[in-house]
């Protein structure tokens, strides 16, 4: 429903321009089906702002036809061509009232009213902005708003959630000004300042456009002309609240701000334009059709090509409309990288000359200055006296991103930061901007919608990718024409596991948090100090340090200290991301995380702060929902394996760790019972992964409390985690049929599980003794420092393809953490020895793998030398496609610095052959283990078991684990029971006849059946 106070003049044209050739082709098209009615075919199907506009109007038909009253028909011809130029309103209003005469729209006043009965039946018919209270909303055509009371409410509330990250700010920010006391009164922290700059910025805003010229060097200015859509005090609160919500966790790169600047502004035209072309759809009717979006897509091309010769508004206009119709149910309106960045800069360099603060002596503290020229320069605070002086409230800086000497070869960034005056004045108030500034992606209180394309899925109005990134323009189009079935059954198994807020770990992090922080991996709320300048010379000249050297070293040690405390408030906002999401879910009975995944087909939870996938605090923070199996003898067997792996034991065989946690079982009732006691905090507080410790020891202790015997008839909600024997070489042995190396990653049946660190490191030390007795230094200064730490790093990346100077890089920088200072020339040349020694005894150790990583490598190499991209198709049928190009840069200036930027890539693109060669072997090793982990996920919720993973760790309920582990290691036989070498290289074969392959390496003979049996596979 169109009212008149959302009429702009600008939307008046929007709606002129796509309404007006849209009669003239309905009133030479229309022919008289039945007896007071007539039925119009649209000629141009690609007409997407004209059609979308009428459906609206309409709402009764199908996409491809418009089926009328003949006096709406009338009525409708009749206002365009008479009405139109005098009053548009009134022509809109007069269509909108002879709809609802037709019968063909609800009355919102009645739809509203209807609310008030508790006997209304809310169905998909139904616009949800009688719902909402707010906003028009576009549902998906495959979601049905259900009849039950409880879940319609929960529906509703998740519809809000996800509104509130975008309309909530934007009304905080825009819908109130200063002189506004009804607001004013409750501001505080960042909203004052937001609140204050806007008028300032929004004023700058309306003189740059007054006084703009239409072209810069001699082209149109595209970044001026986007601007000038909005309101100057909408797009003034969109700069600043973006500059604000990215700057409050510590400096960003100007390229990355002026980014997103770009996109708030080009998000919130489309979202204008999609209320003004699509108001009054029903549910069922909002989904284009794939092909309706590529032939709209066709008619963008052709009109983008006229942008480039001459932008008159209509074509402007056409051009955007027609965009966001190919867009709408698919994904998020989208521009040009460059164009979006050209928007934001022109938007960001106001907000950084024109945001200022000065201190209020009186309160002794930094407050907004009025935006207003003072006489005589530097400015003063109204009210503050003249000695207040103003200051900027984004500091621009320009840096050298290597931190080397700064030559003339460096590579310089600007970067924009808080300043620090107000970054202390709002770090105080972190607390108040976690809540308000809600991040896009949150958990959803109701299970997230189905898969069903890649771009339909996952949230309710939120429009997501299946793809994270934006894909290869190949692989876009291949996966359009894939049949995902088995993807999308992955990804929903995933999104439909039930999780809550575990309380009991939320009150005593918090309790922590406010103490300070600190500990247990908590970052410390208290900023490094620095003695000042006077005080520092003092200290260090009497204790002989020449003036000079001291005056180096505060230099040195300010900038140390400075960019410490930016990254710990960085690292303090995300906590309170953290902290403040989970406490306003915390009453949530069941939480969901959707799933979307990267062009390899590695899942990943799309909620923003808090997941499964994040640090040891969220894991802790969370736990499983849902009904809860009871956990019987083996779940309690599998909850103690669970400690045990907690505290170190994870490397023993399973018995030893069964005898671990019931020795240590009194120590976790104490911790679980009194967490805060000295002796009980020493003991979890200092473990690799606290939180999820402590919440293991609650749940121990409230499941043993009553006994042994009695614990089997407990339920938990606890996740126990399977996680997999350095996995990616598990691969790699799979394929190769590695029988030696499999051994080493627990590919096989064995009494104790074997470390694969370990083992590298024994065969490292053995070869370094034989060179130290034939008398090789290098060997001699290596071997006291020789670790499992020492090699781990240089193990753990080689299935990402490590070469011989990253491996170096590695080890050097342990072995300088193990020795301290040594000459940088030694400590350079023994790195180099460990490390071709380390790799050479990978090498020796899998040998078959190798021979499959340099078959990979070497097939990708022959396919980017023909200057094509290195695509494959999983086993699941998804297929991949490598981005790697050459890219092509362009540079966007603004008063603030010039931003060179890299275009998005095409398929015209030169492939980056280097990267397409090293990157394959990794990428298709991580597509083969999501491979396996979706195959669980899908096999585990077919079987009603709970599910969740991070990548080659699976979780489950404690009961559940005994039917998992038989699945995983099931599923893992069965994919690789294929030839997949063979498949790939056939494949090749066919996608790239024109290129030679090499032959598949042969395997070696590792019978894969003992994955079954084998205890240490995944534990």
């Amino acid at each position: 429903m169109l009212h008149r106070v959302e009429l702009t003049t600008s939307t008046v044209r929007f709606i002129r321009s796509a309404v007006q050739p849209a009669i003239r082709r309905i009133s030479s098209t229309r022919h008289v089906s039945g007896e007071g009615s007539s039925s119009v075919a649209l000629q141009d199907e690609s007409d997407k702002p004209t059609s979308a506009l009428l459906y609206a109007v309409d709402g009764k038909r199908e996409k491809n036809e418009i089926g009328t009253s003949e006096s709406f028909f009338d009525t409708l011809l009749e206002v365009v061509e008479n009405k139109w130029d005098s009053s548009p309103v009134v022509a809109l209003e007069s269509l909108e009232e002879e709809a609802l005469r037709a019968g063909r729209m609800q009355d919102p006043k009645e739809a509203a009213d209807g609310l008030g009965n508790s006997n209304v039946e809310l169905t998909p018919n139904l616009r949800l902005r009688d719902l909402v209270g707010k906003e028009d909303v576009f549902l998906p055509a495959n979601f049905t708003i259900p009849n039950d009371p409880k879940l319609k409410e929960k529906v509703m509330r998740q519809i809000r959630n996800e509104q509130k990250s975008k309309e909530d700010v934007m009304e905080m920010f825009s819908r109130y000004t200063v002189s506004d006391g009804r607001y004013g009164s409750m501001l505080k922290g960042l909203e004052r300042f937001a609140e204050a700059w806007q008028p300032v910025v929004a004023k700058a805003l309306t003189e740059m456009i007054n006084t703009s010229a239409p072209k810069v060097y001699g082209r149109f200015d595209e970044g001026v002309s986007y601007l000038m859509r909005l309101e100057p005090e909408t797009a003034a609160a969109l700069g600043i609240q973006t500059v604000l919500l990215h700057t409050l966790t510590g400096e960003k790169p100007v390229r990355e701000l002026s980014r997103s600047v770009g996109r708030a502004v080009m998000a919130e035209i489309g979202y204008r334009t999609l209320r003004v072309i699509r108001p009054g759809k029903k549910a069922e009717s909002l989904a284009v059709s794939e092909l309706q979006a590529r032939k709209a897509q066709e008619v963008v091309s052709t009109v983008k090509k006229q942008l480039a010769t001459g932008s008159p508004a209509s074509v402007k206009q056409q051009y955007d409309l027609l965009k966001t119709a190919a867009e709408i149910g698919s994904e998020e309106v989208t521009a040009d990288n460059v164009l979006v960045t050209r928007v934001g800069s022109r938007l960001l360099a106001l907000v950084v000359e024109h945001c200022k603060i000065v201190m209020d002596a009186e309160k002794d503290e930094f407050v907004p200055a009025p935006g207003f020229d003072i006489p005589g320069g530097g400015g003063f605070a109204k009210g503050m006296g003249k000695g207040a002086k103003e200051s900027y409230a984004f500091i621009h800086e320009i840096r050298y991103a290597d931190n080397k000497a700064k030559t003339t070869k460096a590579r310089q960034i600007g970067t924009l930061r808080l300043s620090d005056g107000l970054n202390e004045r709002l770090s105080e108030d972190v607390r108040f901007h976690a809540m308000k500034l809600t991040p896009k992606y949150g958990p959803m209180i109701i299970p997230p919608r189905d898969w069903e394309s890649p771009n339909n899925g996952g949230y309710l109005i939120s429009r997501a990718r299946m793809m994270r990134t934006r894909p290869y323009p190949l692989q876009k189009t291949l996966l359009e024409s894939a049949d995902l079935k088995q993807i999308y059954g992955g990804l929903n198994a995933l999104g439909k596991q039930p999780w809550k807020i575990n309380h009991r770990v939320l009150d005593l992090a918090q309790t922590l948090w406010d103490r300070g922080g600190a500990v247990a991996k908590l970052i410390s709320r208290t900023d490094h100090e620095l003695l000042t300048k006077e005080a520092y010379f003092e200290k260090r000249v009497s204790e002989g340090v020449p003036l000079e050297d001291v005056d180096r070293e505060y230099r040195k040690k300010k900038v140390e200290v400075t960019k410490g405390n930016r990254e710990l408030h960085s690292e303090r906002c995300s906590t309170w991301y953290k902290f403040e999401n989970a406490k306003e879910l915390k009453d949530e009975e069941e939480l969901y995380f959707p799933h979307n995944m990267d062009f390899r087909g590695r899942a990943y939870p799309m909620s923003t702060h808090i997941s499964h996938v994040g640090d040891d605090l969220s894991r802790g923070l969370l736990t499983f929902a849902g009904p809860q199996p009871e956990i019987g003898r083996e779940g309690l067997y599998w909850l103690k394996i669970r400690l045990a792996n907690l505290i170190g034991q994870d490397k023993k065989p399973l018995a030893e760790r069964i005898h671990a946690a019931d020795d240590t079982m009194k120590m976790a009732f104490k911790a679980a019972l009194d967490p805060l006691a000295e002796e009980n905090l020493e003991w979890w507080a200092t473990k690799d992964d606290p939180f999820q410790l402590l919440a293991t020891c609650f749940e121990m202790e409230r499941i043993l409390s009553g006994g042994e015997s009695n614990a089997y008839a407990q339920t938990s909600s606890l996740p126990v985690h399977q996680d997999g024997s350095c996995n990616g070489l598990q691969h790699y042995a799979a394929l190769g049929r590695d029988g030696e190396g499999g051994r080493a990653v627990n590919l096989v049946p064995q009494e104790t599980p074997r470390d694969v660190y370990t083992t590298v490191l024994e065969r490292v030390k053995a070869s370094v003794k034989e060179d130290a007795a034939r008398g090789n230094k290098n060997a001699e200064l290596l071997l006291p420092l020789l670790t499992r730490k020492a090699v781990k790093q240089t193990v753990m990346t080689s299935v990402y393809g490590v070469t011989a100077y990253g491996a170096k890089l590695q080890i050097k920088k342990q072995l300088k953490a193990l020795r301290g200072n040594v000459e940088p020339a030694t400590l350079s040349r023994i790195a180099d020895y460990a490390a071709r020694g380390t790799l050479s005894s990978l090498g020796d150790l899998f040998k078959h793998a190798d021979e499959t990583r340099r078959w990979l490598s070497g097939s990708a190499d022959a396919i980017s030398a023909a200057g094509q991209p290195v695509h494959w198709i999983t086993p699941m049928g998804l297929p991949c496609v490598q981005p790697y190009v050459k890219w092509q840069s362009t540079c966007v200036y603004s008063t603030l610095q010039g931003v060179r930027l890299n275009r998005d890539v095409t398929e015209t693109d030169r492939i980056h052959r280097q990267r397409q060669r090293e990157a394959f072997p990794p990428n298709f090793i991580h597509s083969l283990d999501s491979t396996h982990m979706l195959m669980c996920a899908a096999r585990c919720s077919e079987a009603g078991l709970g599910f969740s993973a991070v990548h080659d760790s699976f979780w489950t309920f404690p009961a559940h684990v005994p039917m998992m582990n038989r699945i995983l290691r099931e599923s893992f036989v069965d994919l690789h029971s294929r030839k997949l070498l063979s498949e790939l290289q056939e494949h090749f074969q066919l996608c790239y006849p024109f290129v030679d392959f090499p032959d598949v390496p042969e395997h070696g003979h590792l019978d894969l059946k003992g994955v079954l049996e084998s205890d240490y596979f995944f534990d």
